[in-house]
């Protein structure tokens, strides 16, 4: 039964209706005890016996329990009273975008703004292995400070029916159970997979994306009908009124709806922290050249492979000198200059989960292992230039590192180390038996340090070539299994490095070793693949970059708190971050990286016909098929990643 103003819910005190759904109704409150407003959400008293309409609004408790995030919605409990169960949340002040949308269009600048929260939002769901399914105008608030909350996660891992008649944002149009066929999702946002009832995904949520923001751009939903089945009929088939793009869209925002409303997925953006990352640079919330581009199309979207390359693996750099400043024992941030390093049509960079790229020490070049018409080889790209260049001798060619004049490049191929000019001169193989490296270091004493394999510790060898020797060795008593990324401080007199336990993150251990004594000290638990510059160590955990100022000739940080820069997206596997550091802070990191271990499988009939099979993509290890051809045993490899 409906709640009356002073109801009490332990102690929760009722003060108003906020408003009703499908679903249930939701009220304003005061938590008595910690004297703050909160939200209460409750089931229809219609439903509250249904045992399904119960485990879909607990399973939402539980997905906003797990998504601490500051642009999603917060859970502070669940209450029980008189049978019922009741969702106790943040309250938010505000409107919703749908309400804020009744007014009309937005500009490009506010809706970048907007879109770059809701971004952040997915991502974060995303990253814990939760798609909202149902995102909408409707289930995005925006606050009188402009902070976007996104809400409702209640179709997250469940999908049932929501009656009633279709409104501007309704209804959710769903049935009970996970099977093939069942359609779920919000008719005019749900994607063009949920509309014929098959699995929905990330690039799902990426396509309902795409929606809200061509609404706030033109004021108009990308897909309208008169009923249901109609707005059903345009999303499967017909294509949003491109022309109703105001004039001023920045091209790049421009381009970005239109590869998130591609209807078959296989070629829609397939992650949204690559969405996030469009959202982020300059050009995007203002009139100015686009970093992907839309050509032309006859009847739909159409993007160029450049484009798509560009925003699955882009080395983005930060021009960071004055970024990261210490004062009162942390880093300050100031400004930060951005350019994305667009690759030639058809080129991708190779091995992008084992630091696939270095930057000279004045930070005015990078080089990288890229793949061009099936070859492997380094290229160097001048950032004052628009071409990479392909460096002669390099095939093959992984984890490239710079020399300390900049002058040369050293990399592992071949199960060698190897060093090469920048002209392609001068190849010389360093030292051999380096059957599967992870990394490598040129001290300014040239010697090179480096990790041979992935069960190795740290060797050091003379640049000049020769023989290499220890310089660690893991202690396996400890359950070390490797060091590895390894990098010269103090002018080579000390060499930081990980030391690898286990595939989690917290079995990663940054540590300093003085190469005279092999005294060593610990200096971040759960870091990886440290770079020192411009007075800070650079170091990465989980899917984000951190820096913190440090003087390499001390064991510590001095009570400095590390500061994480924004918009890094997660390496998958190794969980070394794909980046490099100058000497004066200029920053060049990998956008993002293939799954190396996640796999979709396909069935393919005796025509050639592939269809993928509707389960998600996992680290599949091997498939047997039944005799009857109507099953399959799949066999599926976890934790197993970093080995």
């Amino acid at each position: 039964m409906p709640l009356p103003p002073g109801a009490r819910l332990g102690s929760y005190e009722i003060l108003a209706v906020l408003g009703a759904g499908g679903m249930g109704e939701v009220y304003r409150a005061r938590d008595t005890r910690l004297n703050r407003r909160v939200a209460v959400k409750a089931l229809h008293a219609s439903v509250a016996g249904d045992a399904e309409r119960i485990a879909r609004f607990e399973r939402e408790a539980q997905l906003l329990a797990v998504l601490n995030h500051p642009n999603i919605a917060a859970i502070h409990g669940l209450e029980e009273s008189a049978g019922s169960t009741y969702l106790i949340l943040e309250f938010i002040d505000g409107r919703t975008l749908a309400d804020v949308l009744s007014d009309g269009a937005i500009r490009p600048a506010d809706a970048t703004s907007i879109a770059r929260q809701i971004a952040d939002a997915l991502v974060a769901a995303h990253d814990k292995g939760i798609i909202h399914r149902d995102l909408k105008p409707g289930n995005v608030m925006i606050t009188s400070d402009g902070v976007v909350k996104v809400l409702d996660f209640g179709l997250g891992k469940s999908i049932e029916h929501e009656p009633g008649p279709d409104r501007p944002n309704s209804p959710t149009v769903t049935l009970a159970a996970t099977q093939q066929g069942v359609i779920l999702g919000t008719a005019g946002y749900m994607s063009p997979e949920q509309a014929k009832g098959r699995a929905a995904d990330k690039r799902s949520d990426v396509w309902a994306f795409g929606c809200v923001l061509f609404e706030m751009l033109t004021g108009r939903r990308a897909f309208e009908g008169e009923d249901v089945t109609d707005t059903i009929a345009a999303i499967i088939r017909g294509e949003p009124d491109w022309k109703a793009l105001p004039p001023s869209t920045p091209p790049a925002l421009r381009a970005l709806v239109e590869r998130c409303l591609v209807k078959d997925r296989a070629q829609r953006l397939a992650d949204m922290s690559v969405v996030r990352y469009v959202l982020t640079e300059p050009h995007t919330g203002a009139v100015g050249g686009p970093s992907i581009a839309p050509r032309a199309r006859a009847g739909g979207p159409s993007w160029t492979a450049t484009a798509l390359i560009a925003l699955a693996a882009a080395l983005v750099t930060a021009a960071a000198m004055g970024w990261w400043r210490s004062g009162a024992g942390a880093a300050a941030v100031g400004a930060i200059a951005r350019t994305a390093i667009v690759l030639p049509e058809g080129d991708v960079i190779a091995s992008s989960n084992l630091m696939p790229v270095a930057m000279s020490p004045d930070g005015a070049a990078v080089v990288y292992p890229g793949l061009r018409g099936g070859k492997i080889q380094l290229f160097r790209r001048a950032l004052a230039e628009s071409t990479p260049v392909a460096i002669e001798g390099t095939e093959a060619a992984a984890m490239p590192f710079f020399s300390p004049d900049g002058q040369w490049v050293a990399f592992f191929a071949d199960g060698k180390l190897k060093k090469v000019a920048l002209s392609g001169a001068g190849l010389q193989v360093v030292t051999d038996g380096v059957p599967d490296a992870r990394g490598g270091t040129w001290a300014r004493d040239d010697v090179i340090y480096f990790a041979p394999t992935n069960v190795s510790g740290i060797l050091k060898v003379p640049a000049a070539g020769g023989a290499a020797t220890p310089l660690s060795t893991p202690d396996r008593t400890k359950g070390e299994i490797s060091h590895r990324w390894p990098h010269a401080v103090s002018e080579g007199s000390r060499v930081v490095f990980t030391i690898w336990t286990g595939p989690g993150a917290d079995e990663r251990v940054l540590v300093v070793q003085t190469v005279a004594t092999g005294e060593r000290h610990v200096l971040v638990a759960g870091g990886d693949g440290a770079r020192f510059a411009a007075g800070h160590l650079f170091y990465g955990r989980q899917d984000t970059l951190y820096a913190v100022p440090w003087d390499p000739s001390t064991t510590g940080f001095g009570g400095a708190v590390p500061r994480a820069m924004p918009d890094f997206a997660r390496q998958e596997n190794e969980g070394a971050p794909a980046y490099a550091v100058a000497r004066n802070g200029t920053l060049a990191f990998v956008q993002g990286g293939p799954r190396r271990y996640a796999h979709r499988i396909v069935w393919v009939d005796r025509a050639g016909r592939t269809e993928p099979l509707p389960i998600p993509e996992r680290n599949y290890e091997a498939v047997a098929l039944a005799p009857d051809g109507r099953r399959a045993v799949l066999q599926i490899m976890e934790g197993l990643a970093g080995l």
